[in-house]
């Protein structure tokens, strides 16, 4: 689902950081501000070289932090398509959830949306409520994460994360990660087992009516919903039903129509 954090003053625990970074194992993102510019780092693969430049940055800074860790439903695993990107010189975003827009396989959809409107609106477009709420409506449920270089924030969707102590979290991925599954639909009779989509067998158990009302959240979006409006992914990972069909039109889109999701070409 990726996870933005914006991070005020507090060092985040290497726990959480780890957490984030094994949970979007996509790309890591950084933007702080220094000396009255934005800067932004980005790492891949190294999660110990990232921690240590994190802890460099906030011990040098009284200022917000922006943190991003990806996943990606969208366009390639690399740099380019990594968190945080620039607007303009001075305001950076980040970016949780499923953009409904054409997409390719080269581009995510966070770079396509700031490349053909982010870009195009006046620099100072957060200090305008008109514009932003407009944008506010563009991307649905999903929630951005702005920097400026003064170190102001704006979250879009603040509502949908939540703050522990100084810091906002767009989901809670920073946490360790807990695997469950869906009962109802992945088992099969042969010795009464149930099969999960690593292989190993569990045994069969049918959930209480209690258990039918317990809250599931959707990998992509971060929202929370009834289990029973979630489904899972090839992956393992859990989508409500319009970050399904968000994800069903990207593939399509990027692979062809002869080669459709229901063959097995997930994110």
């Amino acid at each position: 689902m990726c996870i933005a954090i914006l991070n005020k003053k507090r060092i985040l625990k290497k726990e959480v950081f780890l957490n984030s970074w094994d949970n979007n194992p996509d790309g890591f993102g950084m933007a702080y501000v220094e000396q009255g510019q934005i800067k932004i780092y980005k790492n891949l693969v190294n999660v110990e070289e990232s921690y240590n430049e994190y802890l460099k940055v906030r011990k040098n800074t009284r200022l917000p932090v922006m943190l991003h860790f990806r996943i990606s439903t969208s366009g390639k695993k690399d740099m380019e398509n990594c968190h945080p990107f620039y607007v303009n010189q001075d305001l950076v975003f980040c970016h949780n959830g499923i953009l409904g827009i054409k997409t390719t396989a080269e581009k995510n959809d966070t770079r396509t949306f700031n490349d053909i409107i982010l870009k195009k609106l006046p620099s100072d477009f957060l200090k305008n409520p008109a514009i932003k709420n407009l944008v506010t409506l563009a991307i649905g449920s999903s929630k951005f994460v702005f920097l400026d270089s003064q170190g102001h924030y704006s979250i879009l969707h603040e509502n949908k994360g939540y703050w522990r102590k100084d810091t906002w979290y767009s989901n809670d991925t920073y946490k360790e990660k807990s695997y469950s599954f869906d009962y109802s639909s992945y088992w099969t009779t042969k010795d009464d087992k149930i099969i999960g989509f690593d292989k190993t067998t569990y045994p069969r158990t049918y959930p209480s009516n209690k258990e039918y009302n317990v809250k599931g959240r959707c990998d992509y979006c971060g929202n929370q919903f009834e289990q029973y409006e979630l489904d899972r992914l090839d992956d393992g990972s859990m989508a409500c039903f319009s970050c399904y069909q968000m994800l069903k039109e990207n593939v399509s889109e990027q692979y062809g129509l002869d080669r459709t999701w229901d063959e097995g070409i997930h994110p």
